[in-house]
C-alpha cells in the first residue's frame, strides 16, 4: 500500500448493516500485522457507520468533512450525502479529493448537485475572501467525457458542458506498458511541481522515497492480496513524462517548454496558470468521475473466468 503511513482513520458509511462492509473490515484486520507494519499502517483505525447508529447526522457530517480522500461507490438514485456539509465556509477550508465511480446511468447519482457546481465554479476576477478556501479547478475529470455525459446522472442533471470535463484515463484500451509508464511519469511529474512550491519539500520527498521502499511490489505478500485475493508483480518503473516533437524531431518536456521568442507577460501567464494548477492538484478539492470502460469489463470478465476454471464451476460452451 503506498502512503500506508499517512492513512490513520478509514471510515466506511453505509445506508444499513451488511455482510459485504462489515466483510472488508475483517479482511483489513485479518491482514497480519508484519506487513501492515511494513507498509506503514499498522495504527490506522477502521469504522463503520450506519443511520442506526446514535447521532449518525452529527457523525456523517463530521466523518466527511474531515477526510481527505471521499470514496463513493453506489448505484444510488439520489445523492449519498447532503452537498453543504462540503460547499459552506466550514466545509471549503480545506481541499480533498473525491472519487465517484458508482453510478452509471442517467437516474443514478451520487455527489450532490450544489458540489458538481462549485466543482466548476471558475472565479476569473481577483476578489477579497472573508473566509479561506481550499483552491477550485474550474473543471471536472473524468474516465470518458461522451460516456459521463450520457450515463452519468449527476452531471447530466448538472447540466455541465464538455467544456467543463477533462478527460484523463490512465490505462487507456490497446495501450502498450511504455505508453502507461509515460502516463504515470506525468503525474510523478505533477506531484513533484506540486511539492516544490511547499516549504516541506525536501521532507516530502524523503517521506515518499521511504514509504515506496516499504512497498513490496516483487513478490512478496501485500495487503491489497490479501484484501482482493490475489496478487499482482509490477516490473516496469515508470518514466519520465513524455514531451512534445517539434519539426525538427526534437523531443522537448510538455511542462517546461518555452520559446526564447515569447513575451514575457505570456511566461507570466503561463507560469501563473501552471502554479494554479499545482496549488489545485496539492491543496484543492478535485473530483473524479468515472462510468466505466470497456477494458475494465473485459479484465473482471477475465478474472471470472480464471475463477471459474480454479473453482471447476460454470459450464463451458466450446467455440465461443
Amino acid at each position: 500500500m503506498i502512503r500506508g503511513s499517512t492513512i490513520k482513520h478509514v471510515h466506511v458509511i453505509n445506508h444499513r448493516w451488511s455482510d459485504k462492509a462489515t466483510g472488508i473490515l475483517k479482511r483489513f484486520a485479518s491482514i497480519p500485522p508484519e506487513i501492515k507494519k511494513r507498509e506503514g499502517w499498522l495504527d490506522t483505525k477502521f469504522g463503520l457507520l450506519i443511520p442506526a447508529f446514535h447521532e449518525y447526522r452529527r457523525l456523517v457530517k463530521d466523518q466527511i468533512r474531515d477526510a481527505d480522500v471521499i470514496y463513493c461507490c453506489t448505484a444510488s438514485q439520489k445523492d449519498l450525502f447532503d452537498g453543504s456539509i462540503l460547499t459552506s465556509h466550514e466545509g471549503r477550508k480545506k481541499g480533498r479529493l473525491i472519487i465517484a465511480v458508482g453510478s452509471y446511468t442517467p437516474e443514478m447519482r451520487e455527489l450532490p448537485d450544489d458540489l458538481i457546481q462549485l466543482a466548476v465554479k471558475r472565479d476569473d476576477k481577483p476578489h477579497r475572501h472573508f473566509h479561506k478556501h481550499a483552491v477550485e479547478g474550474g473543471v471536472i475529470v473524468v474516465d470518458n467525457i461522451k460516456g459521463v455525459l450520457k450515463e452519468a446522472g449527476e452531471i447530466i442533471a448538472a447540466n455541465i458542458g464538455p467544456h467543463q470535463l477533462v478527460e484523463y484515463v490512465l490505462i487507456p484500451p490497446l495501450q502498450t506498458v511504455t505508453d502507461i509508464n509515460d502516463r504515470l511519469g506525468e503525474l510523478v511529474m505533477l506531484h513533484r511541481l506540486a511539492i516544490e512550491e511547499s516549504d516541506g519539500f525536501s521532507s516530502s520527498q524523503a517521506s515518499f522515497s521511504s514509504d515506496m521502499d516499504k512497498l513490496d511490489i516483487h513478490g512478496r505478500m501485500s495487503s491489497m492480496s490479501t484484501v482482493y485475493g490475489s496478487g499482482s508483480n509490477v516490473s516496469d518503473a515508470p518514466t519520465s513524462p513524455t514531451g512534445s516533437v517539434d519539426s525538427e524531431g526534437r523531443r522537448s518536456s510538455s511542462f517546461f517548454h518555452s520559446r526564447k521568442n515569447s513575451s514575457s507577460s505570456l511566461d507570466k501567464e503561463k507560469r501563473k496558470s501552471e502554479d494554479h494548477l499545482c496549488r489545485w492538484l496539492r491543496d484543492g478539492t478535485v473530483v473524479y468521475k468515472s462510468v466505466g470502460l470497456g477494458l475494465m469489463d473485459l479484465v473482471v470478465g477475465t478474472h471470472l473466468i480464471e475463477v471459474a476454471n480454479a473453482n471447476n464451476v460454470g459450464t463451458r460452451i466450446e467455440g465461443f
